[in-house]
């Protein structure tokens, strides 16, 4: 069996941006433009049996009220 010994430090990484990316947008939605409306969406995922992996996750933000590209 396999173990990264830098997995842990990926996890706490990809926890932290996460965090910092909630703290900083009101709205995190998916793209219709990309993926199409709520009732319709399209997906493409890697063709494998082993994992279901989207290629592509398109999505959109937005900012709070007077927040700037210098925050």
């Amino acid at each position: 069996m396999h173990t990264c010994p830098g997995s842990p430090l990926a996890r706490a990484e990809a926890r932290v941006a996460i965090e910092r990316i909630l703290d900083r947008t009101t709205d995190i939605r998916l793209s219709e433009r990309e993926h199409g409306p709520a009732d319709a969406r399209r997906f493409s995922y890697v063709p494998t049996f082993i994992l279901r992996g989207l290629t592509r996750l398109q999505l959109e933000f937005t900012l709070p009220e007077g927040a700037g590209a210098g925050r």
